[in-house]
């Protein structure tokens, strides 16, 4: 019997889909996801989103908070989107089946993200006026989202990732993953398994595995790809046509978590 607490290792924030993370002592947790996670998205002329799967340069765009807002560095060159920057208009953009309306940033930033990329491509952000809803089969039905591939938080265990590394012969790190919360776990995808939990106030819901994608064979520095870790993890984590690692879920109550919180079920 596991009777050592569940506590949150790691919180990470990414501010721009598909860039560099940020690692976080403390952040809010939103039902939308945690503060500013996926706020900003790039899109290419025909209003699709881009990651690493199209542009492999997107892993050398490191982020950091600042007072005002984010500060981007690439290789020498830096920029700063403030929280509040002002949008020049509307338009749709796609991410995966979803269309929604979204607000284009100033043409600066834009233009600057299209030299380094060599694209014509357009920083966007979220409209508050047209929140992206997501569908679910469980209570409560549909919740609001950002720019995630599908949902608000991604939870990985401890325990999880170190069964995986037992198996490979270069060891992964947790950032491999873009999980939203690592949690220290004791035994291999018990995080499978859990259905509702605490963080103090906060209410948590699990909602379905997380089924991965070429993205997690993407190393963060260098954008080199290899085989793994889908190879293997296709040999014992394969259900139907997905290879899952780690679970989504969802924020029933808001509120400050941070790291070393413990959970509760």
């Amino acid at each position: 019997m596991n009777t050592k607490p569940y506590a949150i290792q790691s919180i990470m924030l990414y501010p721009i889909k598909g860039m560099g993370g940020i690692p976080l002592n403390s952040a809010m947790a939103l039902t939308e996801g945690i503060e500013w996670d996926r706020h900003w998205m790039l899109i290419n002329s025909k209003g699709e989103f881009l990651t690493q799967r199209e542009n492999r340069e997107f892993v050398h765009f490191k982020t950091e908070l600042i007072a005002s807002g984010v500060r981007v560095s690439y290789r020498d060159q830096n920029l700063i989107i403030p929280f509040e920057s002002s949008t020049q208009e509307q338009r749709s953009v796609q991410i995966w089946k979803d269309e929604l309306l979204a607000d284009i940033c100033d043409e600066q930033y834009s233009r600057w993200f299209s030299e380094i990329l060599k694209e014509d491509v357009k920083l966007t952000c979220l409209n508050k006026d047209n929140p992206r809803i997501k569908k679910l089969k469980v209570a409560p039905d549909e919740v609001p989202i950002r720019f995630s591939d599908g949902y608000p938080y991604t939870i990985l265990g401890t325990a999880s990732l170190e069964m995986l590394n037992s198996k490979l012969e270069k060891k992964l790190d947790a950032s491999r993953f873009r999980s939203t919360i690592v949690v220290e776990t004791q035994t291999a995808h018990e995080e499978d398994s859990w259905e509702e939990f605490t963080i103090g106030n906060l209410e948590f819901k699990m909602v379905k595995p997380c089924a991965r994608c070429v993205v997690t064979t993407i190393d963060q520095e260098t954008g080199t790809s290899s085989k793994e870790p889908l190879k293997t993890l296709n040999s014992y984590r394969k259900e139907g046509n997905c290879i899952n690692f780690s679970m989504n879920a969802i924020c029933l109550r808001e509120g400050t978590i941070s790291v070393g919180d413990t959970l509760k079920f």
